[in-house]
């Protein structure tokens, strides 16, 4: 039988090339696959290509494919080719292929992120994702266009089309190995051996024998030695969501309280995972550890410039002291602080405002002079419509230097700047330079560095609307705030100063000094991911 297959297979690629394609090879009986290592190794010179497709995770040691995949390796026209997920390009086209659409590429690129997000680019989870989003409204194609339906996208959940197809492959799996990838779950992104054996009530002997049983049925991989990751995320979603809210809060808990444990000398490379299990434990208990992990994680995103995460943290921290029966308020003052400062570098200009009004009330209330201040500073920002006046940040800053002690210091200097430029364009313009050249010289008189490149840098705003006649002098200050931005690696300053030059330059002539300014602004900014800072200000 095995000849007269091989005999007619070479007649018919005589007559022109042929190429057999042999799905689901994982369902094949051992002598089926003897026929195919039959006709591979006869197929070598012939016009005869052979594709076989099988699942993976079906295959172990003991699967008769086993040993027709080690004999097919041994020759030499074979060739293995690992499926991945589809590319948002393919994702698109298999969009396009099950409903024909004619909406914008943007349109589709965004659809096509989502679905690649949930799915990790799984053909049949694409289509149960899609299916799942067209039942529950979260998406409509009408007239030929796919649109965005009642849901956000953070609020799209694992269809259960998938969760079955993943339930049924659990299924297999022994109790104990079930038991210790649904901790596992918790853990987003992967988990070591100690940390597994840190949550775990199993003895080692067992937990190995449950690893090796999720290492084996591939849906937990080794990507790095004794680290592991789910193979797929919905796996570890699924098993996720099956825990009740009590036992993810335990769970997670205890998983906090471990990553404490093991790591006790290097905290910081961890404060995202301790960020993360503690805010998930938090309505359990706990509320404190999670504020404190948050703003620790919130503070290190700002010294790595990643202000979206850095807002997250100090976001989430917030959240979490709203189920505290007490808060301490001037812990909510610095944390809504940090907060609107954090926005503001990610150039929400819409939003950043929000906190800084909430730390200025807050304040206010516990009697914080400083606090309040600091908040009239947030508030009372630059980037505001040419010619506007900004009357909330005129009456904060007032209020902030009602109540400062009176003398010098660092803040009245900077308070008192901000209202001189907070004065450009309102009735009470004239007091701008008595005000602004007033806080100028307190901050010299301070030595504060910080206050003083803040006091020139808001200094030398004001001379620019002042027009060409004052350049001079705004060129010494230019060269001043620069000097001193170097020195004391204040990277703000750097930032909003070069745009001065490219003024002077302008108003000069001076080609070269106008980009020499774009150049270092847009370098700086780049650096600093600062995108509030790379927006055109009024004042330039």
């Amino acid at each position: 039988l095995f000849d007269s297959i091989g005999a007619f297979l070479r007649n018919a690629a005589e007559q022109q090339p042929l190429v057999i394609f042999l799905d689901d090879l994982h369902w094949c009986d051992r002598p089926s696959l003897a026929l195919l290592e039959l006709i591979a190794r006869s197929a070598a010179d012939q016009r005869i290509v052979i594709i076989g497709t099988y699942r993976d995770v079906e295959v172990d040691r003991e699967h008769p494919l086993a040993q027709t995949l080690a004999a097919l390796r041994r020759f030499e026209h074979h060739e293995r080719i690992p499926i991945r997920g589809f590319t948002s390009e393919s994702i698109r086209e298999l969009l396009s292929a099950i409903e024909p659409a004619e909406e914008a590429e943007s349109d589709r690129q965004t659809l096509a992120q989502v679905l690649g997000d949930e799915s990790e680019g799984n053909p049949f989870f694409i289509r149960e994702v899609l299916s799942s989003l067209v039942e529950t409204g979260d998406l409509v194609h009408r007239d030929g266009i796919w649109t965005r339906g009642v849901a956000e996208r953070e609020q799209i959940r694992v269809p259960e089309g998938v969760k079955e197809v993943i339930g049924r492959r659990l299924a297999r799996l022994s109790e104990s190995c079930n038991r210790m990838l649904q901790r596992a779950s918790a853990m987003t992104s992967g988990f070591s051996w100690d940390e597994l054996k840190a949550i775990s009530d199993d003895p080692e002997d067992a937990l190995l024998d449950a690893l090796d049983e999720a290492l084996g049925s591939q849906l937990i991989t080794e990507p790095a030695k004794l680290s592991y990751a789910f193979t797929h995320a919905l796996i570890r979603v699924t098993l996720y969501e099956e825990l009740s809210t009590p036992r993810r809060v335990l769970l997670h808990r205890r998983i906090g309280e471990a990553l404490e444990s093991l790591h006790p000398n290097s905290v910081d490379a961890h404060l995202p995972e301790l960020a993360y299990h503690f805010y998930e434990a938090a309505p359990g208990g706990d509320g404190d550890k999670a504020i404190e992990y948050a703003a620790r994680a919130g503070r290190r995103a700002v010294e790595l410039y990643a202000w979206e995460e850095a807002t997250g943290y100090f976001e989430r921290a917030l959240e979490v002291m709203e189920l505290l029966p007490a808060p301490d308020e001037r812990r909510k003052v610095q944390l809504l602080l940090a907060l609107g400062d954090a926005q503001f570098e990610t150039g929400d200009i819409a939003r950043f405002r929000q906190p800084f009004a909430a730390a200025a009330s807050a304040a206010r209330r516990i009697g914080d002079a400083d606090a309040f201040a600091r908040a009239a500073l947030g508030f009372a920002s630059p980037y505001n419509p040419f010619g506007a006046v900004d009357r909330e940040g005129i009456s904060l800053l007032e209020e902030a230097l009602e109540i400062l002690a009176p003398g010098d210091s660092a803040l009245r200097a900077m308070v008192s700047v901000r209202l001189a430029h907070a004065f450009l364009w309102s009735d009470d313009r004239r007091q701008k330079f008595p005000l602004a050249h007033e806080a100028l010289a307190m901050a010299r008189r301070v030595g504060d560095e910080a206050a003083l490149t803040y006091t020139l840098a808001c200094m030398i705003r004001i001379l620019v609307n002042d027009g060409y006649a004052r350049h001079a002098e705004l060129t010494t200050l230019v060269d001043e705030a620069l000097r001193l931005a170097e020195e004391t690696g204040n990277k703000t300053a750097a930032i909003s100063v070069p745009r001065f030059r490219v003024v002077i330059g302008l108003w000069l002539g001076e080609r070269d000094a106008v980009d020499a300014g774009i150049e270092l602004e847009e370098r700086m900014s780049r650096e600093l991911r600062s995108t509030a800072r790379m927006l055109p200000s009024s004042l330039s």
